[in-house]
């Protein structure tokens, strides 16, 4: 394997891309030999996602709700335009 000497940091991403890998790897490994731990895997990630999900949702709202205030605020009072 070439490991680039040319630029400082280079030789420490390389080994935590190797290191990563493995431990990739190792994971599929273990869910495969273990079919219940991919079911306990799919179960927290959809936890996850859901406290994601809800996060989100919190810190959506008071934009949604001041979207509202402000469409509000474009409509004609009486729902149609007076042309004087």
């Amino acid at each position: 394997m070439l490991i680039p000497t040319d630029y400082r940091g280079a030789r420490l991403r390389i080994f935590e891309q190797i290191w990563l890998e493995a431990e990739v790897w190792k994971r599929i490994e273990e869910i495969m030999n273990d079919p219940n731990k991919l079911l306990l895997v799919i179960k927290d990630s959809i936890e996850n996602l859901r406290r994601a999900e809800a996060d989100l949702s919190e810190r959506i709202r008071p934009i949604d709700e001041r979207l509202a205030e402000i469409a509000a605020q474009k409509k004609p009072a009486s729902g149609r335009l007076d042309y004087a």
